[in-house]
């Protein structure tokens, strides 16, 4: 079983509070993508100089 945040997407393979924020945990129900696990990559804001 999985267990993630609601407010910062933390998962974890035990329940209870998430480390992070402190609130507690959701159960995840299995994806429907046969099981992979999905992207957690996020876009990273540019490191160049802003004009």
């Amino acid at each position: 079983m999985i267990y993630k945040c609601p407010k910062c997407g933390q998962t974890s393979e035990q329940a209870g509070n998430c480390p992070n924020c402190n609130v507690p945990m959701n159960e995840e129900t299995a994806p429907a993508n046969g099981g992979a696990a999905p992207e957690t990559s996020q876009p990273q804001e540019s490191q160049g100089s802003k004009e």
